[in-house]
């Protein structure tokens, strides 16, 4: 009898460590180690294992969740996946500067102006000391320009850096 309880409860130690929530803990966990060490591909399979996990209910999946799979299918060229994992976080406060730069491009690739615009104005609104941010304002005087708001392009003008005005698109 002492037996058959030492095993009844081994055996529920080890159903209870491969519950259904560690299982959504661990991917979340395996995507996050995967996305720090720059293992894009592997990192977008946890995270879409985590949400799939979820049902995608993203009352139940973190914003960053989102970001992070956005970001590493961007990183892949999967501009499409990357559109869809962005897009809906992009005004939260999980969107990062590398979100924002992410999505001009992305908008760009797709030709959608007004979206373009918008990641590009918020990167340069928020992070002025971004990695990227000559390249953003850049884009931005010319997505200015290019939609006729004439104004904000040249209130941005001195702020493009010296040798970019020199380019003869701008």
């Amino acid at each position: 009898m002492i037996k058959k309880a030492k095993y009844f409860f081994l055996i529920v130690v080890l159903f209870s460590a491969c519950t259904p929530h560690r299982l959504g803990t661990q991917y979340a966990t395996d995507a996050h180690l995967a996305f720090e060490n720059q293992e894009y591909e592997a990192a977008l399979g946890y995270y879409e294992q985590f949400i799939i996990y979820h049902g995608n209910d993203a009352t139940q999946i973190p914003d960053t969740i989102y970001r992070n799979a956005g970001l590493a299918a961007f990183y892949l060229e999967q501009s499409g996946k990357a559109l869809d994992y962005l897009n809906p976080i992009r005004n939260s406060d999980a969107a990062n500067a590398q979100t924002h730069y992410a999505l001009a491009l992305l908008n760009r690739q797709i030709d959608n102006l007004s979206r373009e615009i918008t990641a590009l104005e918020t990167y340069v609104e928020r992070y002025p000391d971004g990695e990227h941010i000559e390249t953003m304002r850049s884009r931005l005087f010319e997505t200015w320009v290019e939609s006729r708001n004439y104004d904000q392009a040249l209130e941005l003008w001195p702020l493009i850096e010296q040798d970019a005005r020199k380019d003869e698109k701008l």
